[in-house]
């Protein structure tokens, strides 16, 4: 009898499908959804696109495994399936609402520039919508792939990061507190040297731009300006070689890196000069700088820095983290421009700890500035605001709490899976 309960239950329960690429994996933020989806009430099972052994699975199989699930809703992230998109065209399958999600820009991602017809097709003909996590980047999308754009955030889990007192650091309740991966130049370099000569000097040249340039600089203005700034022998080597995508795709992950290790370092230089500072990072990516990189990329601090490996905590174990220190800090990649507002601001709020970020439009949608979050404009806004902050350690308790209650009303993976399943029973975006 129990059995058959649970079977009419099953059959009840509406369904959201997740696509991912490599075999038994799952990002962090489809992780995240699927939190959200089954907190919702929603079973929320995974197909992936390749197979044990990394060999991509054929359409009809794939086909076969969705209308295996009947699913309500299908979901997955960035550019995925653009390289085969039949799958989702079958009749069966492509009256069923689809989402992709973007929680990065599309510059460092191949198949969307290679088969940019196939989302666009996807868009028109098979009920898929398309969120970007930043409006910059919504309008980007927007201009260079004729495909209507939705607002999307990330959120966190209220379960696995909520309040409480320090459990497994001790000793840094005093510290500034930076959880986060600061890229390797070390890697960024060695990985670069695959590149065409021209191509080299173009990522050199890159670098040197951000260094000299205003804090935050969008790294892909500057990898144009070291472009345009190269001689006309040099700008046509480039140009023939960046007709390879992969090419192109690797310029400008390089970019990023270098725009986003420029921010990290400047922000925790200065903040060392403040107060003791516990760096927690770790990350399956060796392209992060470790220790002894950051230690020589610091310089010479006033305050004691920490640095905390964090490659044995589990997605799961996350919590644990913030609930170390005092003021926590951000330090968001400079791709993000008017929002793409990262986990960390979420999770902090999850875990009633304040936190000082760099000021973004739609952070300001998030959480109120002043009130729920601190927030700075540049790296020299960044020493005062963090200098004022401290003479007022009392306010922290309050900040975090304050913040906490804003993301239980508003930010958990549950609000953001239902603000995509309430919009799959929407008529789809027409593009203007």
């Amino acid at each position: 009898m129990a059995r058959r309960v649970h079977r009419l239950r099953l059959k009840t329960m509406r369904t959201v499908l997740f696509i991912e690429n490599q075999h038994n994996t799952e990002r962090h933020f489809i992780r995240g959804f699927r939190i959200g989806a089954h907190r919702a009430g929603w079973n929320s099972p995974r197909i992936w696109l390749r197979q044990p052994d990394g060999a991509v699975k054929p359409a009809e199989t794939l086909s076969r495994e969705i209308e295996e699930h009947s699913p309500d809703l299908i979901v997955w992230m960035m550019a995925h399936v653009m390289v085969q998109p039949g799958f989702l065209e079958t009749e069966a399958i492509r009256h069923i609402p689809k989402a992709s999600l973007w929680f990065d820009d599309y510059q460092r991602t191949y198949a969307i520039q290679r088969y940019p017809e196939n989302h666009q097709r996807l868009a028109r003909q098979c009920h898929l919508k398309t969120y970007v996590w930043d409006g910059y980047w919504r309008r980007k999308f927007e201009e260079h792939f004729a495909v209507a754009c939705l607002p999307i955030h990330l959120a966190a889990d209220e379960i696995e990061l909520f309040p409480s007192d320090p459990t497994h650091f001790k000793g840094f309740e005093d510290s500034l507190i930076f959880i986060g991966n600061t890229p390797s130049l070390d890697a960024i370099f060695k990985e670069a040297a695959a590149l065409p000569a021209a191509c080299l000097q173009l990522v050199r040249d890159t670098r040197r731009i951000i260094e000299k340039s205003a804090y935050g600089r969008i790294p892909y203005d500057a990898l144009d300006e070291a472009y345009q700034s190269m001689s006309p022998k040099l700008r046509a080597a480039v140009d023939r070689c960046r007709q390879d995508l992969v090419v192109h795709v690797l310029i400008n992950r390089q970019a990023w890196l270098l725009g986003k290790r420029e921010v990290r370092l400047r922000i925790l230089r200065l903040a060392a000069q403040q107060r003791p500072l516990a760096i927690l990072s770790g990350h399956s990516d060796k392209s992060f700088a470790g220790p002894d990189e950051i230690s020589r990329d610091l310089g010479t601090c006033r305050c004691p820095v920490k640095f905390i490996s964090t490659d044995h905590v589990s997605l799961t174990q996350l919590g644990c983290l913030y609930h170390i220190g005092g003021l926590h800090l951000q330090a968001t990649d400079p791709q993000s421009v008017a929002g793409g507002i990262p986990l960390r601001v979420f999770e902090t709020a999850a875990s009633a700890r304040p936190l000082l970020s760099d000021f973004k439009p739609e952070l300001a949608d998030c959480f109120q500035p002043g009130q729920e979050i601190l927030c700075y404009q540049n790296d020299q806004d960044f020493a005062d605001k963090l200098n004022d902050a401290l003479k007022h350690p009392e306010r922290f308790k309050e900040i975090g709490e304050a913040a906490h209650q804003r993301f239980l009303k508003e930010h958990t993976w549950k609000h953001r899976f239902l603000q995509i399943a309430a919009d799959a029973d929407e008529p789809g975006c027409d593009f203007p």
